[in-house]
């Protein structure tokens, strides 16, 4: 391997660095501006947090690594600082060479072990488990659910010989039925008329009582942050952008704000959701509710599905998962996902306690 040159970006360099020549000169770039700007405004960053890890041959950027920060809050009250691994690339020309190990073993070390991950990638799993420093925090078990037009693209990814046969797509559908059949229920109906609403950060207060348990304590900045900075949206801008960088940050239907379900006879506690879609999927991240509000939520769910013209619809809590199940809906084949977090060592023998992490924390609500 040839002699290579490694530079780290810290919060304080990220403005300069992505409007600089050398930024815009690159084939692949290491970070969005979208995520750049999330990351210039993470309210847990320092002005020196290493966030961005570059490695160079000669003047080439062959590959990256980013983190960003967060903080875990222990139950005898103290706080400790650490680092979400997220975003890895290598350039095709220099992978199978121990690119990854390299830079990986440098983020270790600034940040001295703290570090945990979510929403990962097959390759980026294996390399974790090969350096055998990183331990399960917690599993998430959540469903994800395909209408017919969602089922079809599914088939087609995993078999693209089949795209344009259609008797051959019917089959292969059929059988993936047979073993994930998709029973829809009576339907619930409502009492009043529903509405669904975008929600102010003042009407946020049941999500950061529910986060008050976690390890990961969202507060109203924390949420101001998630919903103001996402690493996608709809614009032209990220579009051009999405040509140079391997990761998401454009999609013609993206959307991810908290949203309020109310009816004529709503409660001054209406059920809450936020909702992430991307791509014609749906993804359920944080969420407030009573039970009896369960159908309401349902309710809410299956019309963005409906209105959207969604194909997959995935939910990682419990309750919302049986309550759909007793619904009229309009999908076919569901398919259970599971979803682990996991954290260094040296993070978990500092901690000696059982964190608390919901589906929604990490990467997961930003993209």
């Amino acid at each position: 391997m040839s002699k290579t040159n490694a530079h780290i970006i810290t919060k304080s360099e990220i403005v300069d660095w992505i409007n600089s020549a050398s930024y815009s000169q690159y084939h692949s770039i290491p970070i969005s501006k979208l995520r750049a700007e999330s990351y210039q405004h993470n309210p847990h960053a320092a002005d020196d947090d290493p966030l961005i890890f570059l490695l160079f041959e000669k003047s080439q950027l062959i590959a990256f690594r980013t983190v960003f920060p967060d903080i875990l809050y222990l139950n005898n009250g103290g706080r400790i600082k650490f680092a979400w691994l997220s975003g890895s690339w290598v350039h095709p020309d220099h992978r199978r060479k121990g690119l990854s190990t390299l830079l990986l073993k440098k983020v270790i070390k600034f940040w001295k072990g703290n570090l945990m991950y979510t929403n990962y990638a097959p390759a980026s799993k294996k390399l974790y488990d090969k350096t055998g420093e990183f331990k399960t925090v917690t599993q998430f078990s959540g469903i994800r659910y395909f209408t017919k037009e969602g089922l079809k693209d599914k088939i087609h990814s995993r078999w693209p010989m089949l795209e344009g046969l259609p008797i051959a797509t019917g089959l292969m559908g059929n059988i993936l039925k047979a073993f994930h059949p998709s029973k829809k229920g009576k339907k619930v109906k409502l009492s009043s008329q529903m509405y669904i609403s975008t929600s102010g950060l003042n009407e946020l207060e049941g999500l950061i009582q529910n986060k008050a348990k976690s390890s990961l304590r969202r507060n109203k900045s924390d949420f101001e942050w998630i919903l103001n900075y996402p690493w996608a949206n709809q614009s032209d801008d990220a579009k051009m952008e999405a040509a140079r960088y391997p990761f998401s940050c454009w999609s013609p239907d993206f959307f991810s704000k908290p949203l309020l379900i109310q009816t004529e006879k709503s409660s001054s506690s209406p059920p809450l959701i936020w909702p992430v879609i991307k791509n014609g999927d749906l993804k359920l991240t944080y969420c407030s509710y009573r039970d009896e509000q369960l159908p309401l939520i349902v309710e809410a769910l299956l019309m963005l599905i409906k209105n959207q013209e969604l194909r997959t619809l995935t939910i990682w809590d419990k309750k919302i998962n049986t309550q759909l199940q007793h619904n009229k809906h309009p999908f076919v084949f569901y398919k259970k996902q599971n979803q682990m977090v996991f954290a260094h060592k040296s993070l978990m023998e500092s901690i000696n306690e059982e964190l608390k992490i919901d589906f929604g924390d990490g990467d997961v609500v930003f993209v």
